[in-house]
Formats: C-alpha cells, structure tokens, sequence
C-alpha cells in the first residue's frame, strides 16, 4: 500500500437538519482497509471470499488487490451507505469544505502545500481556509494569493 500518500475517508448516508439520505460525512485519515476492519467489527459483516470481501448476502465489496491500494469504495447497500477512501490530491471542493467543517485545518494547508505551487505563507495567512478553496477551484493558479494574506 501507499504509505506515503495522504488517504481520506468519507461515508455517505443518513444527515443533516432533515436526515436526507446522500448526507456526506468526512470520517478522518483512514484507509480502505482500516474502514472495512473498522464497520466489519460494528454494524457491517465482511467475508473473504478468495481475494474478495463480501457482504453478509455474498455480493462483492471489494479485491483484496484494491484494499492493498488504499484507495476504494465500499457500497453497502447499492444506494445511499457508502464508504469512499480517496487520495487527498483527489479531492473536490465540496470534499474539502466538509474537511474543514470538521475541524481537520492542518489537512487543508497539506493539501495547498503538496497538491498545489501556490506557495502559501501560513504564517502569514488570514485564516480564510473556506475562501481559499472556494477561490482555488474556480480560479485555479490565476487566483491573487495575496488577498489571504494579513
């Protein structure tokens, strides 16, 4: 597995104000083989069946292979319970703002600092992270960085 590569895990379910199904959750820095260790010793059953993990109604989940990745996804139920390990790099806007909801600042300065040559200065940045990314994915590398900065 890619030890050197930061891995995110974000679960899809039940959430918010109305508990809409959809609700995408950031669960913290974890891969695709802790996620499954972790939900086959709560409320999920997993079976290895070969170089396969199945569910407790023997559909596939996932390739041993793709769990030596890192990286993948868990469809629990075909719908709405799903557990996704992707690379930081990989990332969406929408992806990284739930990081930041969730008080995981630090992930958002790894991001700008090994994913993007934006150079940020954190000791001089005004603490706007939610601006940052919003202005990165629609600006990209033109955006004036030093609106950021105090």
């Amino acid at each position: 597995m890619n030890t050197e590569k930061t891995i995110l895990h974000f679960h899809t379910g039940r959430g918010g104000r109305f508990n809409n199904q959809g609700h995408v959750t950031f669960c913290g820095v974890n891969d695709i083989g802790e996620v499954l260790s972790i939900l086959d010793s709560g409320k999920h059953n997993t079976y290895l069946e070969g170089d396969v993990y199945t569910d407790c109604n023997g559909g596939e989940l996932i390739t041993v292979a793709e769990v030596e990745t890192g990286v993948g996804i868990l469809d629990w139920d075909g719908d709405y319970d799903t557990d996704v390990c992707k690379f930081l790099e990989d990332c969406s806007e929408d992806e990284l703002i739930k990081v930041l909801g969730a008080g995981y600042e630090y992930i958002i300065r790894e991001y700008f600092d090994e994913c993007t040559d934006l150079g940020i200065n954190w000791s001089a940045f005004n603490g706007d992270y939610e601006g940052l990314i919003e202005e990165y994915f629609n600006f990209g590398y033109s955006l004036d960085i030093s609106d950021f900065f105090q």
